[in-house]
């Protein structure tokens, strides 16, 4: 049996893609112009982060993401390195994608922390052990 992706529906935003093999150039699509690419948007672009954390700490679910990240499908193939060939592919400047990128990567932790905290005070008993749960398996350890 073939393990689910978890998915939100609607939950993000999304924009259609035009990409233009011939120029490997993407386009925006006007009026009725077809795209070829569906990207979910994020104001922050914390897409990856999405798969690599909220669904591995399900057995059932599936450890192999929905899209690639510099080739690596799996979550514990991502690393660093995975990060410059993706913004590579994507021709974007290494160094400026390398930026955010650690800095999304040294916030995690804490911003995971004080999630956990926050649920905490809530009165959800269990936020501390869900959130060591995903250090353990969420396939952050190689990215920070």
């Amino acid at each position: 049996m073939t393990k689910a992706h978890l998915s939100l529906t609607g939950a993000s935003g999304k924009v259609g893609l035009y990409y233009d093999t011939e120029n490997s150039a993407w386009y925006l699509p006007v009026g009725t112009a077809p795209s070829t690419h569906i990207v979910k948007q994020s104001h922050i672009r914390l897409a990856p982060s999405y798969d690599m954390v909220s669904t591995a700490v399900y057995e059932s679910q599936t450890r192999s993401m929905g899209f690639n990240i510099g080739g690596a499908y799996e979550m514990s193939e991502i690393s660093r390195g995975s990060f410059m060939a993706a913004a590579s592919e994507a021709g974007l400047s290494r160094r400026i994608a390398l930026q955010r990128f650690d800095r999304m990567a040294d916030a995690f932790v804490p911003a995971l922390e004080n999630a956990a905290e926050e649920l905490e005070n809530l009165g959800i008993l269990r936020a501390a052990e869900l959130k060591d749960e995903i250090l353990r398996s969420g396939g952050i350890a190689n990215l920070i």
